[in-house]
């Protein structure tokens, strides 16, 4: 049984709901996903840890939260 002790029970399960599964990389807990790539029919194989999970649902919600702003810069009607 693999233990990751810097996710909780809610974030493991959204992983596998999103397709991750847990694997063991230089002794680290990864978490794996084929994805498509971008003008490819071929599936790759995805591997991230958990911190690096949780940065990037940072940068996303980051960014959405960014392009729901009024822009200051657009002009004025």
């Amino acid at each position: 049984v693999l233990e990751d002790k810097t996710l909780t029970n809610q974030e493991v399960a959204k992983l596998f709901a999103d397709g991750y599964k847990p694997s063991t990389r230089n002794g680290e807990v990864v978490y794996c996903r084929k994805e498509t790539v971008t003008g490819s029919r071929f599936k790759t194989m995805s591997c991230k840890t958990a911190d690096q999970l949780k940065q990037i649902t940072r940068d996303s919600k980051d960014l959405l939260a960014e392009k729901q702003l009024p822009s200051s810069n657009a002009p004025a009607r």
